[in-house]
């Protein structure tokens, strides 16, 4: 999950647009289809990091497509940053999140507000 994550933010970077969406949608499948394990720190971790990764690779797909893909991508975007800050969140109340990792969460906050205000900007 995270090789297909990391691979989908590297080529929307790149404007890559129909393997980055490929390679998204693949990431989520393996994403939904894995077991939980809430006691695993490191599957959290490598959730977090995936989720993440596909944050940014729909914002970077919504912010370089037209206007029917972004209507599209940028709700993406924010879910997945949303769920990659529940899962930190959850990481820090549980005592688990390390002290270098805990700034992740604003910097996370910051990507749901931008990802909130193209959406907003998108109805107006």
């Amino acid at each position: 999950m995270l090789v297909d994550s990391g691979l989908a933010k590297t080529q929307a970077k790149a404007g890559q647009t129909a393997p980055a969406g490929k390679e998204c949608r693949k990431a989520m499948e393996l994403l939904q289809t894995n077991a939980d394990d809430p006691n695993s720190a490191s599957q959290c971790r490598s959730k977090v990091i995936a989720y993440g990764d596909l944050g940014e690779a729909y914002a970077l797909l919504a912010t370089g497509t037209r206007d029917g893909a972004k209507a599209e991508t940028w709700p993406l975007a924010r879910e997945m940053y949303h769920r990659s800050l529940h899962l930190m969140e959850d990481l820090r109340d549980r005592g688990i999140l390390d002290a270098e990792e805990i700034p992740e969460i604003e910097t996370m906050k910051a990507k749901i507000a931008e990802s909130d205000a193209a959406l907003e900007e998108r109805h107006q």
